[in-house]
């Protein structure tokens, strides 16, 4: 399971990954509205959700996306904007066409309306039995409560076309099965040939996940990204303590090995320029333990990384800096169907 590939995936899914432009009217008329505008009117006016507010308890490992601030990214805006036009290509396959229909109907807008991406893992040993671990993923933003969900539900193949056009599914096959529930007071959609379920929460958040439990904890916001370290830059990534045997995995036959036995949780996340990492131990002498290890590591980092670096240690946390050249940023988060960075 690539990661980074999945993440986008996921965000892109829910926020629909592809937009309909409708021609301009002639000089002199007056536009009518859309009958698909109408209908999503209809279900109210949009409300403002937050990501991170819907994120479960639980979590071993939390990814966050800012979707505008890494939009504005210098080093991320024109391979996502790259991505989202070909994703938008009215003449492209059939799937977008779908894909162009349902963002119609729901009245979303993928540039605007989007604000925060949240995703929470869980249970990684199921990597080690050759299956998936359990996730669920929020896209929090402006949204009109119920209105993307009963556009997908007007065509079952929509949702399966939604999940084709960002890559998750692979080439066109045939519609899938979809099975129609109410979980925690909302509707919900359950492809059965993915097991992806997919609502959106009362206050208009999509929530997608493959575990039916964590997918119902996540309709309903909370406090429990609270108790989590989140990374504050446009695109992070946190390991919390229940996910500290990632680390001691990870960890073997390095220098930060005996360090991995005090780990109490981090977060790693980058903005135009910068690399940042903090990491907290229960004993400070792991915290010293993973700043020389690091120090050791930069002197044989490119030239400018190295000088550019800051490594400080407070009591039991360690916070460190890196320098990350442009060329090397659009890598940390691609996005399918765009190319390499240059």
């Amino acid at each position: 399971m690539n990661l980074r590939r999945s993440i986008c995936c996921l965000a892109l899914l829910a926020l629909g990954v592809a937009c309909k432009k409708k021609d301009a009217p002639q000089a002199g008329a007056e536009a009518a509205p859309s009958t698909s505008t109408t209908v999503a009117a209809a279900l109210g006016a949009k409300q403002q959700s937050h990501g991170r507010a819907h994120l479960p308890e639980g979590c071993d490992l939390v990814v966050t996306v800012d979707w505008q601030r890494l939009r504005a990214m210098k080093s991320m805006k024109a391979d996502i904007e790259a991505g989202l036009t070909d994703l938008m290509d009215p003449n492209g396959r059939d799937a977008a066409k779908k894909v162009a229909e349902f963002l119609e109907k729901a009245d979303i807008d993928p540039r605007k309306d989007p604000s925060d991406v949240a995703v929470c893992l869980w249970r990684f040993e199921q990597f080690e039995q050759g299956s998936s671990p359990g996730f669920v993923a929020i896209v929090g933003g402006n949204f009109r409560p119920g209105a993307a969900i009963d556009a997908l539900d007007t065509v079952s193949e929509r949702i399966r076309a939604v999940v084709q056009q960002v890559g998750a599914l692979g080439t066109d096959g045939p519609s899938a099965e979809v099975e129609r529930l109410e979980i925690g007071g909302v509707k919900a959609l359950l492809d059965k040939d993915t097991g992806m379920l997919i609502a959106q929460a009362k206050d208009g958040a999509f929530v997608v996940g493959n575990d039916r439990e964590g997918f119902e904890k996540a309709l309903t916001p909370g406090s429990a990204h609270t108790t989590y370290t989140l990374s504050p830059e446009p695109a992070g990534l946190a390991l919390t303590k229940s996910g500290a045997p990632l680390f001691a995995r990870s960890a073997v036959g390095s220098p930060f090995a005996a360090a991995a036995t005090s780990f109490e949780g981090g977060h790693v996340g980058f903005d135009d320029e910068t690399l940042r990492l903090q990491a907290r131990f229960g004993e400070a002498k792991h915290a010293e333990l993973l700043k020389k290890g690091m120090e050791s590591l930069l002197t044989s980092a490119p030239p400018g990384i190295a000088e550019g670096a800051k490594i400080e240690v407070q009591d039991k946390i360690v916070s460190i800096e890196v320098p990350v050249p442009e060329d090397a940023m659009g890598s940390v988060l691609p996005l399918p169907g765009t190319v390499a960075p240059r």
